[in-house]
């Protein structure tokens, strides 16, 4: 706001300090006369009425004289005059009363009309004595509020002027940055087309040598790299041997089902054609007889076999129609098939040594997560007895979402489907080969379907 605007301003409210001021005189002057008025209409008043008190005293002095002569002469004729004059006499005092009681009238509201003249008096007096004070005090308080008014304007303008500066500043000196980091990106960018060619080179060299390596060359220079210094640099072997061992167990597995496969078309070609098939599961023992569970645990009456048979191994079965299954490879700890002329002592030994071989670590850094909510721990001290690292999930007290992430951290799955809810297999890809569903669980059936997904799976030899 600048200083002919505040002038403006203050000139502005002089005039209607001064308009306000007029009117309230004007009002003050209207009350006045009013009352004015009223005071000399009160007085015509008082004198009628005091005229009317003379001749009210008047007509009583008569009334009294023409009631005495209405004594003396009540023996005279002419009564009916008399009774006419008191009639009239009667009929003045009447209209006299009402006179009276008119000015009577008149003399309250003089009064009131006299209190509301003090009163409205009073209440000019008190708006002369404000008027006064706000032609000094109102104007003043104005003209200090304007100037604050005014500096506080002037601070904020050049508060945003400061701003503005600033700004200009920062915008500059980003524009600069700007500029140094565009110089900076070409420089990188070319340095990495750079880079990408080199790569390319020395990729092209690595590819060539890698082709015209052989591998028994490449063993070759390994052996004689490998000295006392540079021993700890070779430890990827362990892995790759592990690997090649795998690999190795895996296919001799497939070559020995190959060839079983030749024989049971051999020896039982009438009774495995078209009407069996093969499938995975373990073996259990139950009252003198034998079952197969397969993965899905679905259970068939063991007719025959081509090997003995102990519970709770791994095994592999031909199923038929009328839901019989042939077993023709049992899955033995030592992975050894099991020779069919081996006498009953024996096989009591081989029985002996595969519950020694329980303490075994043949599960080392594999994951294996259980599901359930039943004797857990149990299960869990079992499996890491064999080196397995357990971990567990309870439906009914760990939420379902995080089913997912165990899932995909574990090598193996196992689901004991007889104490969870249900829902939770929409979590849970049973088509996938690491999960094993268990219906009937129990701490050596848990052992025993792990150690089978492990081979199954080529995670253990």
């Amino acid at each position: 706001m600048t200083e002919n605007e505040f002038e403006k301003n203050v000139n502005k409210n002089k005039e209607i300090q001064k308009r306000k001021k007029d009117l309230l005189l004007k009002k003050v002057k209207e009350v006045q006369l009013a009352a004015k008025q009223e005071t000399n209409q009160s007085v015509d008043y008082k004198k009628e009425y005091e005229q009317l008190l003379i001749n009210y005293t008047k007509l009583k002095k008569e009334h009294r004289s023409l009631k005495n002569k209405k004594d003396k002469s009540r023996a005279i004729s002419g009564k009916e005059n008399e009774i006419n004059e008191i009639v009239k006499l009667k009929n003045t005092i009447k209209s006299l009363k009402l006179t009276i009681y008119k000015q009577s009238k008149l003399l309250e509201d003089f009064k009131n009309k006299s209190l509301l003249f003090e009163n409205e008096k009073i209440e000019n007096q008190k708006l002369s004595n404000e008027l006064k004070r706000l032609s000094s005090s109102q104007l003043l308080h104005e003209k200090e509020s304007l100037v604050v008014q005014l500096e506080t304007e002037q601070a904020k303008t050049d508060r945003l002027k400061e701003i503005i500066d600033g700004n200009e500043t920062y915008r500059k000196t980003q524009e600069k940055k700007y500029n140094r980091q565009m110089g900076e990106f070409g420089r990188l960018k070319f340095k990495s087309r750079q880079m990408e060619e080199e790569l390319k080179k020395k990729s092209q060299i690595v590819d060539n040598l890698y082709n015209s390596i052989s591998l028994a060359k490449l063993f070759s220079l390994l052996d004689e790299r490998l000295v006392y210094k540079s021993v700890f640099s070779f430890y990827p072997l362990n892995k790759l041997y592990t690997k090649y061992l795998r690999i190795r167990h895996l296919a001799e597995i497939q070559e020995k089902e190959e060839r079983e496969k030749r024989i049971q078309q051999i020896s039982h070609q009438n009774k495995i054609a078209d009407s069996s098939y093969k499938d995975y599961g373990f073996i259990v023992k139950e009252e003198d007889q034998w079952y197969f569970y397969d993965l899905n645990n679905n259970v068939y009456l063991v007719t025959s076999s081509k090997t003995k048979l102990i519970p709770d191994l791994p095994a592999s079965a031909a199923i038929y129609e009328d839901g019989t299954a042939y077993v023709f490879y049992v899955y033995y700890d030592s992975y050894e098939e099991n020779d069919n002329n081996t006498d009953n002592k024996n096989h009591e030994k081989k029985d002996d040594a595969i519950e020694k071989k329980e303490g075994l670590k043949f599960g080392e850094d594999l994951n294996i997560l259980v599901v359930g909510s039943r004797n857990i721990s149990e299960y869990s001290h079992r499996l890491e007895s064999h080196g397995f690292n357990v971990e567990t999930h309870n439906p009914f007290e760990e939420s379902y979402h995080l089913i997912e992430g165990k899932v995909r951290r574990s090598d193996i799955v196992i689901v004991c489907t007889s104490h969870i809810d249900h829902s939770i297999m929409d979590f849970i890809d049973k088509d996938d080969q690491k999960v094993e569903l268990i219906e009937k669980d129990s701490s050596k059936k848990i052992l025993v379907r792990a150690r089978y997904a492990a081979i199954k799976l080529g995670l253990i030899e």
